[in-house]
C-alpha cells in the first residue's frame, strides 16, 4: 500500500491530542505507520485520495471528532472566472483536456508550501495513475504573465524547475529526471505546453518551469490539472475544496476550446438512503436521525426526504459513487467493534451437490483404471474447439464472448481439451491414458446450458475402438450393474465404422470412437487415439 507523510504539527491544529490523531485514523481506515514529534506517516486507502492533503487530513478529523459540522454550500467558488485558459487545436491526444482554479490569498508559510507540492505529487501519482490519467501544475500566478493558452508545439524551450538557464523541450524529456521518468507519455512529435504570453510555464505532463515557482512566499495560485475527464474535474474540486479550507479564496478559470465553460464543475451530487440499506447491510436497528449523525461525521450534509434521506455528497468525494459508499462510511463513523456478531439461523444444512459427488466418484474410478486427470480452460477458440476437429463452426449453438483477450467462445466439448493435452504429453512414454471432468456450454433456441460432461482416451499403439469399449464397460459396472448398448454414429471426429452412441438402460448418454487421423493430424498426434465424452447429467437419470 502507497504511504503518505504528514506534519503531525499540523493535524494537532483540528485540536486533538496525538493519541487521538492516530486512534481516529486508524477507525477511519487507514493504519498509522510511524510517527515522531514532527510527521506521522499514514498507510492510505487509494479510494480517500481527499486524506492525502493535510489540510483534508484535518478536515475530516475535525469532523470525525464532532468539532466540526458539515455545511450545505461550504464549497462555492467565487462567481467571477479569475483567468481565461485558450485551447489550441493543436493539443495532442497525451493530455487532452485542462481544468484550472485560482487561489488567492493562500497562507503557504512554514511546511504547508511543501505540504500542498507533496499533496498535488502523489494525486497524480495515485488518482493520475503515474501522471497518465491526470496532472497537476502549481504556479505562483503572479508570475504568469500574459494570455495562457494550452496547445502542442513541436518544439520550443522553457527553465526547468530548479534550473537557471533555458532548455529545449527535447533536452528536457531525454536528460532531466522528471523527462525520463515520464517521457514515454509524450509521442515526442509534438510537447503538450502552458503559455503565458510568448512564456512556457509547464510542459505537460513532465514539469513546470521555475519561472512560475512556488514557495511559502506565494500568496497567489494558478491551478493546471490536465488529462482526461472526468478525472481532471474530480482533482480540480479535491483541490479548491482543500484551498478554501486552508481560508483562501477559489476562482474557477474559463477553459476556451469549442465554446467557454467555466472549470472546475461544482455542483454537488445527491443520492437517496433508505434506513433499511443501513440496518439490512450491518446488521443493526438504527433510526434516521442516528443515521443522519454518523453521515454528518463522515462530511455529508443530509435531509429528511420522504421515507428516504438525501445525502449530499462533499465536492472532495471522488470514491462514493452509490449509496452502498455512504452505507460503508455510516459503518466507519458506527465504529466496526460496535457491530456485534449474530449467529446465522436456517433450517438447512450445507453439503456437496450431488452432481459434484457423483463426478468425484467417477473420478476415482479412471484414477483406479490408470487414467490421469487434466483440467483445461473453459475459454477457447473457434480453430481449437471446430477447425481442429474436423468440424464447421456454428455461431447460433455456441457462446461467443464479446471482449475476451484469452479466446472467442467458450467451450462445447472436452475433446478438444484432452486431445490438446495429449498433443503437449507426446514426448512422455506411451501408452497415456488422460480424462476430464467439467462443464461445457452449448446454445439451444438462444437460451445458455452448462452440461457437466465426462471425457477420457487412451493414446498408444494399441488404441482402439474395442479398448476404449472395455474401459467404458469398466466404467459403467459399478454404478449398479447398468445395461449397456451401442448403436452406429457418424460424428466427423471419429472413423467411420468405428465409433458408436453409447445408451445406459436405453437412455443416450454419449458416444465412444477412434479418433479421425486428420483430426490426430491437427494436433500433431502420431499415435492412435480412442475416446468416450459421456454426459454426466444424462448418466445420472439413465442410472
Amino acid at each position: 500500500m502507497p504511504t503518505i507523510t504528514l506534519s503531525m504539527t499540523r493535524l494537532k491544529e483540528s485540536g486533538a491530542t496525538e493519541d487521538e490523531i492516530k486512534s481516529m485514523i486508524d477507525r477511519i481506515g487507514m493504519s498509522v505507520e510511524s510517527t515522531d514529534k514532527e510527521s506521522i506517516t499514514i498507510e492510505f486507502t487509494p479510494n480517500r485520495m481527499d486524506l492525502m492533503d493535510t489540510t483534508g487530513m484535518i478536515r475530516a478529523l475535525k469532523l470525525f471528532s464532532g468539532k466540526r459540522r458539515p455545511k450545505d454550500k461550504e464549497y462555492t467558488l467565487k462567481q467571477d472566472p479569475a483567468l481565461r485558459i485558450n485551447v489550441d487545436r493543436t493539443i495532442s491526444k497525451t493530455m487532452p483536456q485542462i481544468s484550472g482554479i485560482v487561489v488567492r490569498n493562500i497562507d503557504l508559510s512554514g511546511s504547508k508550501a511543501d505540504d500542498l507540492i507533496a499533496f498535488t505529487e502523489k494525486l497524480s501519482a495515485t488518482f493520475g495513475r503515474k501522471r497518465r490519467k491526470m496532472s497537476v501544475g502549481l504556479h505562483d500566478l503572479d508570475m504568469v504573465k500574459g494570455e495562457v493558452t494550452y496547445a502542442a508545439e513541436t518544439h520550443g524551450s522553457m527553465v526547468p524547475l530548479g534550473a537557471t538557464s533555458s532548455q529545449d523541450y527535447t533536452t528536457i524529456v531525454n536528460t532531466h529526471e522528471k523527462g525520463i521518468e515520464f517521457g514515454a507519455l509524450l509521442d515526442k512529435k509534438r510537447y503538450p505546453v502552458l503559455k503565458a504570453g510568448e512564456t512556457t510555464i509547464a510542459l505537460i505532463p513532465i514539469l513546470n518551469s521555475d519561472t512560475t515557482k512556488v514557495t511559502s512566499r506565494t500568496r497567489n495560485l494558478f491551478i493546471d490539472i490536465t488529462g482526461t475527464y472526468p478525472a481532471i474535474n474530480q482533482a480540480a474540486r479535491m483541490i479548491a475544496c482543500s484551498m478554501i479550507d486552508a481560508g483562501a479564496d477559489v476562482y474557477p478559470c474559463i477553459v476556451s476550446k469549442r465554446k467557454d465553460q467555466p472549470t472546475p464543475d461544482m455542483s454537488v451530487r445527491i443520492i437517496n438512503l433508505r434506513r433499511s440499506d443501513v440496518e439490512r447491510t450491518l446488521g443493526i436497528e438504527i433510526d434516521d436521525e442516528r443515521i443522519m449523525a454518523l453521515a454528518g461525521r463522515m462530511g455529508y450534509v443530509t435531509a429528511k426526504y420522504g421515507r428516504s434521506i438525501m445525502v449530499m455528497i462533499p465536492q472532495y468525494r471522488a470514491d462514493v459513487i452509490s449509496s452502498q459508499d455512504i452505507v460503508e462510511d455510516i459503518a466507519i463513523s458506527y465504529g466496526y467493534e460496535n457491530i456485534k456478531p449474530q449467529p446465522v439461523f436456517g433450517n438447512s444444512i450445507g453439503k456437496q451437490e450431488e452432481i459434484n459427488e457423483f463426478v468425484e466418484k467417477l473420478s476415482l474410478l479412471l484414477i483406479g483404471m490408470g487414467f490421469t486427470e487434466s483440467m483445461g480452460m473453459y475459454i477457447t477458440t473457434e480453430k481449437d474447439e471446430f477447425e481442429s476437429m474436423g468440424e464447421n463452426f456454428d455461431e447460433k449453438k455456441s457462446v461467443v464472448l464479446a471482449n475476451s483477450k484469452s479466446g472467442s467462445i467458450l467451450r462445447s466439448s472436452l475433446m478438444p481439451s484432452v486431445l490438446a493435452t495429449i498433443s503437449a504429453s507426446a514426448h512422455d512414454p506411451m501408452p497415456q491414458n488422460i480424462f476430464e471432468a467439467g462443464h461445457v456450454f452449448s446454445v439451444r433456441d438462444t437460451k445458455v446450458y452448462e452440461i457437466m460432461m465426462a471425457c477420457f482416451a487412451s493414446c498408444g499403439p494399441k488404441a482402439d475402438f474395442a479398448s476404449i469399449k472395455s474401459h467404458l464397460v469398466g466404467l459403467l459396472k459399478p454404478l449398479g450393474n447398468p445395461d449397456i448398448s451401442f448403436k452406429d454414429s457418424s460424428s466427423e471426429r471419429m472413423i467411420k465404422g468405428r465409433q458408436a452412441k453409447v445408451y445406459v438402460n436405453n437412455k443416450e448418454i454419449g458416444v465412444i470412437g477412434e479418433v479421425n487421423p486428420m483430426v490426430l493430424n491437427n494436433f500433431k498426434i502420431e499415435e492412435p487415439v480412442s475416446i468416450a465424452e459421456i454426459n454426466i447429467g444424462s448418466l445420472m437419470a439413465a442410472l
